[in-house]
């Protein structure tokens, strides 16, 4: 069976500071090795270090010109067979967005919203997306507040702002109106602020930050990479994590064994388990890897290369080019999900038999029913009081 080392390595982390203009996307990137990188390359890439008269390859202190020089030999690195590369990607404010709609649209919480809606993998996206155009940045620093420490006043005015934004949604002139979404959104808001109790015990966690979303996707990215084929993961080792280290571990820790499933059809309790990890995340100062050291370069340059449209030259460019040729990427973006709203947009429009149309209708009556229920009693209870 064929052996993967994992060499893995973030950039863009800003922390709780998820409105930093100036580093708006969170990257993890990892080196996917058939092989033990360090000791197979170690001592050529301890030679290439003396020649710079540097400790270790580190991007950032290297700069362009000094990155110029080795882009050669990195080239080599990472174009042997039995070397593969994926990055993730996550904008920090989109990702903030989908939280602010887990925070009252999961339906354990929410009895205004059906199952059916959140539960689909198809509806959330769709239903997501449509909820994160009326999400501007004051009420997602107003949720960030109240996610660390939650008060009813800010919960109550967050919340109102957002039902009277989509009630008076004619003045968002980039939104199709979409009349059922609507009525969904709505539905779920009048009872988050009719039982605002039920939300207002959750508290933002180190879980909720990039650094975590990321390695879960990594993660899930990985298994996916190889559902093909028979390997196990034999080292998966990241960079030293000062203050979120033991939240990567973690999530890498459960994630590795659990896995939801990505495919647009599947539903949130489809969860799959995987043997595919055969070891935990372990945290490693980058000077004792040169896997680490690798991908931090690699890394930093498809960063500028993608996100900062940096026009690169010489064998820096021809660097990239083999990264982007050996790479995968997966990402957490505003991009990412239209992509996938025209992917449920074309398999919805596949036409179902009369006896799929029918068992749709009764369960789609069925679920909007018990919210409508729940809704009611609510609002008993209010007028009771």
């Amino acid at each position: 069976m064929k052996q993967l080392y994992l060499y893995a390595d973030e950039t863009g982390n800003t922390g709780e500071n998820l409105f930093d203009k100036s580093q708006p996307y969170f990257w993890n990137g990892v080196l996917i090795s058939e092989f033990d990188f360090d000791k197979k390359y170690g001592k050529q890439v301890d030679k290439l270090c003396e020649n710079l008269r540097v400790e270790e390859l580190h991007a950032n202190e290297l700069g362009i010109t000094r990155i110029n020089s080795i882009s050669r030999f990195l080239q080599n690195f990472v174009n042997q067979k039995g070397v593969k590369l994926h990055f993730v990607q996550i904008e920090k404010e989109f990702a903030l967005k989908l939280k602010l709609f887990d925070y009252f649209f999961d339906p354990g919480i929410n009895k205004g919203i059906s199952l059916h809606h959140y539960a689909f993998r198809a509806l959330r996206i769709s239903l997501s997306l449509y909820f994160t155009h009326f999400i501007e940045e004051a009420q997602l620093k107003l949720f960030w507040q109240i996610y660390k420490k939650p008060t009813l006043k800010m919960y109550l005015e967050l919340f109102s702002e957002i039902r009277d934004k989509i009630m008076n949604q004619e003045s968002y002139t980039k939104i199709k109106y979409d009349k059922r979404a609507t009525e969904v959104l709505l539905d779920a808001l009048e009872y988050a602020i009719l039982e605002p109790g039920e939300f207002i015990g959750q508290i933002q966690q180190d879980y909720d930050l990039p650094n975590a979303i990321s390695m879960s996707l990594l993660t899930i990215s990985i298994t996916n990479l190889y559902k093909d084929e028979e390997v196990e993961i034999v080292s998966v080792i990241h960079d030293t994590q000062k203050d979120y280290g033991k939240a990567l571990k973690e999530v890498h820790k459960y994630i590795k064994v659990w896995q939801p499933s990505f495919d647009l059809t599947d539903h949130l309790l489809d969860i799959k388990k995987t043997n595919i990890y055969k070891s935990n995340l372990d945290l490693v100062n980058s000077k004792e890897s040169k896997g680490i050291q690798v991908i931090d370069i690699i890394l930093w340059l498809m960063k500028k290369s993608l996100q900062d449209k940096k026009e690169l030259h010489g064998d820096i460019d021809a660097l990239v080019k083999t990264a982007i040729k050996k790479s995968t990427i997966s990402n957490i973006t505003y991009n990412g999900y239209l992509q996938e709203a025209e992917k449920i947009r074309q398999w919805s429009s596949i036409p179902l038999s009369q006896e799929q149309n029918r068992v749709a209708k009764e369960n789609l009556a069925f679920f909007n029913e018990q919210s409508k229920l729940s809704i009611s009693k609510s609002k008993s209870s209010s007028d009771a009081v």
